[in-house]
C-alpha cells in the first residue's frame, strides 16, 4: 500500500506527458531565415493549448511567420498586441493568427489544407 500512491502519481504524470500536444516551433522571415521545423510539446498542465502560426507582413514584401504553442483562445490577444506595436509605424497591418489542435498541425501545408477544405465547402454551398 505504501507504493500505491507514488505509483498512481507516476502513472498520471506519464499520461499527461503522453497526451501533450506537439507543435512545430520555429520562425521564418521569407528570406534566408527559414523555418527549421523543430517541434515542441505544449505544457497542458495548467491551460489547454493549441498549435499556432502567426503571420506578419514585413516591408520587403515578404512575411514573417512564427509557429509554436499558444494557450487556447489567446490568438486574438496576440494579434491585437502585434497590431498595437506595429500600428505605431503603419495603420494598415494584416496580422493573421491561425490555430489548430492536433499534433504538428501548424505546418504550412496543413494550414493550406484547411484553406482548401473551407474553399471547397464554400463552393459546394454556393452551388447547392
Amino acid at each position: 500500500m505504501a507504493y500505491f500512491v507514488p505509483s498512481v502519481l507516476a502513472i498520471l504524470c506519464l499520461v499527461n506527458i503522453a497526451y501533450g500536444l506537439t507543435c512545430y516551433n520555429c520562425q521564418s522571415d521569407g528570406g534566408n531565415n527559414k523555418c527549421n521545423w523543430q517541434t515542441e510539446e505544449c505544457d497542458d498542465r495548467l491551460l489547454a493549448n493549441d498549435c499556432f502560426t502567426i503571420t506578419v507582413p514585413i516591408p520587403t514584401g515578404q512575411e514573417f511567420s512564427k509557429r509554436g504553442c499558444l494557450p487556447r483562445g489567446s490568438c486574438d490577444t496576440v494579434v491585437n498586441g502585434v497590431k498595437s506595436i506595429l500600428g505605431q509605424v503603419t495603420n494598415d497591418v494584416d496580422v493573421r493568427c491561425e490555430t489548430c489542435s492536433s499534433d504538428k498541425c501548424n505546418s504550412a501545408t496543413s494550414l493550406a489544407g484547411f484553406t482548401f477544405v473551407g474553399l471547397t465547402l464554400s463552393v459546394i454551398a454556393f452551388i447547392v
